[in-house]
């Protein structure tokens, strides 16, 4: 089994870890049949969306140097191909690698409402989808920042005071 443990670390292709399986289970198991890879530990935000303008960042966190290659898609298809590498001083601050993690697009032809709703980036390398952040507490309605606080009862005789005396 140390031999197998070996070898599996050694073994980065689909056909090879499909080889390897096969042997430690006895019987012939295609590759097809495994899982896919693990995705790249891709971190980052898409921070800005519109009709026209996608803006937001990326990092590979096992190379947090290098540029990330992402792709905008709308309606199911790659309408642009672009790099996560402009400097932002808040990524640097942040301890963002080098801080040249952002990335802006614009979009032309402007995508309709229907088209804005399902879109979204995603690395270009394994399809990795760049998560939206969750909105500030201040944008969101009163109800949702924070839990309602109720007010007790008014007092037995207040409601009169309140709405006036019933007239008979």
């Amino acid at each position: 089994m140390a031999g197998t443990a070996a070898s599996l670390g050694e073994a980065t292709t689909l056909p090879a870890l499909a080889a390897l399986f096969s042997q430690a289970l006895g019987e012939a198991l295609p590759a097809t049949t495994l899982l896919p890879a693990p995705q790249a530990p891709l971190r980052g935000y898409l921070e800005q969306l519109s009709d026209t303008y996608a803006a937001g960042w990326a990092q590979d966190i096992t190379a947090p140097d290098r540029a990330v290659a992402l792709e905008l898609v709308a309606g199911g298809r790659a309408i642009a191909r672009f790099l996560a590498n402009h400097y932002r001083a808040d990524l640097a601050a942040a301890q963002l690698g080098s801080g040249a993690h952002a990335f802006s697009c614009r979009i032309w032809p402007p995508l309709t409402e229907a088209e804005l709703i399902n879109t979204y980036v995603r690395s270009c390398a394994d399809g990795t989808v760049l998560p939206r952040p969750p909105p500030p507490a201040e944008d969101l309605p009163p109800s949702a920042a924070e839990p309602a606080r109720l007010r007790p009862p008014p007092a037995p005789g207040k409601l009169s005071r309140l709405f006036g005396k019933r007239k008979r």
